[in-house]
């Protein structure tokens, strides 16, 4: 008899019972289920560098063409990451570019209520002058 790598064996057997689970937590509601409400979405580039206040990395992804009023998967913009992780150059920087500043996120949220829930006089200052100025 020929031997079998057991590796061989057992993978179908896994794939198996990982297809059948997920399409199980799929299926098992009434509601319609979207493969991106499954699976956790990865941070932005833009957002993942405004999180770590790399300006540096922020203006080379801006000057490549990235959207910078790309929502993610809640409805945050760039701008409201920016506002969220207290980086008033990088804000200044976005709204400098075109930045939505009157956006809302999923929930209604405006970019100015991120703003005052910050508590930041320079951030408050800077979204309040360019809602002024345009």
């Amino acid at each position: 008899m020929k031997k079998t790598n057991r590796f061989w064996v057992i993978v179908p057997a896994v794939v198996m019972l990982f297809s059948n689970a997920v399409s199980a937590n799929v299926f098992s509601t009434n509601e319609n289920v979207l493969v991106s409400e499954i699976v956790a979405l990865p941070p932005s580039q833009l957002n993942l560098a405004i999180s770590k206040g790399d300006f540096a990395r922020v203006k080379e992804l801006v000057e490549i063409g990235v959207d910078i009023n790309k929502k993610d998967e809640r409805g945050v913009s760039p701008l409201m990451y920016a506002i969220v992780f207290d980086q008033p150059q990088i804000v200044s920087y976005l709204i400098g570019n075109g930045a939505d500043y009157r956006a809302t996120d999923a929930s209604g949220v405006a970019v100015y209520e991120y703003a005052e829930k910050s508590k930041s006089k320079e951030i408050i200052k800077l979204i309040s002058d360019a809602r002024k100025r345009r």
